[in-house]
C-alpha cells in the first residue's frame, strides 16, 4: 500500500494486539496455522502482482496446499484469489505457466487429504453438515457480524483499521491492488 516503515510497524503492532489471534494462537490447533498460511499467500500474491518472479507461484501453490492440508475452508481464499485475478488487469497471469504449475503444486499437496475424505466418505462435509443442523454456529445479522470483527480484533485498534482501509481506498496508487485484494 505503500507505507514506510512507521507504517508497517504500526500495522503489525495492530495485527499482534488482535485479540483473535492472541486467543486462536495459544494453542495447538489448525486455527493458529489459517493466518499464518494465508498471510504467506497474500503476502506472495502481492509480491507476484507488483512485478515479482512468476516462479513465486510455485511457492504460492506450496502455501496453498498446505493450508488446505490445514483447513479446507482455504477452498474459499483460492476462490477469491482466482476471481480478484480474473476480473482485474492481473488475469495475464493466467497465459503463463508458473501459475498453473503452482496450481498442480496446490493440488498435488492437497491430494491425499482429498483422497482420504473419499475414501471414508467425506467425513468433513458430514461434520458441518451436522454443525449446520445443531445450535454450534450462531447466524448474525451484518451488523451483528461487524460488531463481532471490531470486537475480535481489538476495538483499540479499530481507528487504525479504518484509517488502513480508508487510505487503501482511497488513494490512487491503491486503487488497483485494493480491487485485486478485496476478493481475499
Amino acid at each position: 500500500m505503500g507505507g514506510r516503515g512507521w507504517a508497517i510497524a504500526l500495522a503489525c503492532a495492530g495485527s499482534l494486539c488482535a485479540l483473535f489471534n492472541l486467543a486462536v494462537g495459544n494453542f495447538f490447533s489448525m486455527n493458529a496455522f489459517e493466518p499464518l498460511f494465508w498471510m504467506g499467500c497474500v503476502y506472495l500474491f502481492v509480491r507476484i502482482i507488483n512485478g515479482g518472479s512468476p516462479t513465486l507461484w510455485l511457492w504460492f501453490g506450496a502455501l496453498l496446499g498446505l493450508s488446505l492440508e490445514n483447513k479446507h475452508s482455504t477452498a474459499f481464499f483460492a476462490v477469491g484469489i482466482f476471481v480478484a485475478l480474473l476480473l482485474t488487469p492481473e488475469r495475464r497471469h493466467f497465459a503463463g505457466k508458473w501459475i498453473w504449475f503452482g496450481g498442480l503444486v496446490a493440488f498435488a499437496i492437497a491430494l491425499p487429504n482429498i483422497l482420504w475424505q473419499a475414501r471414508h466418505h467425506w467425513p468433513t462435509y458430514e461434520l458441518l453438515n451436522n454443525i449446520s443442523h445443531s445450535n454450534k454456529n450462531v447466524a448474525l445479522s451484518p451488523v451483528q457480524f461487524i460488531v463481532q470483527q471490531v470486537v475480535f480484533m481489538n476495538p483499540g485498534t479499530l481507528l487504525l483499521w479504518l484509517a488502513g482501509l480508508f487510505g487503501c481506498l482511497v488513494r490512487a496508487s491503491a486503487v488497483a491492488t485494493a480491487r485485486s485484494e478485496s476478493f481475499i
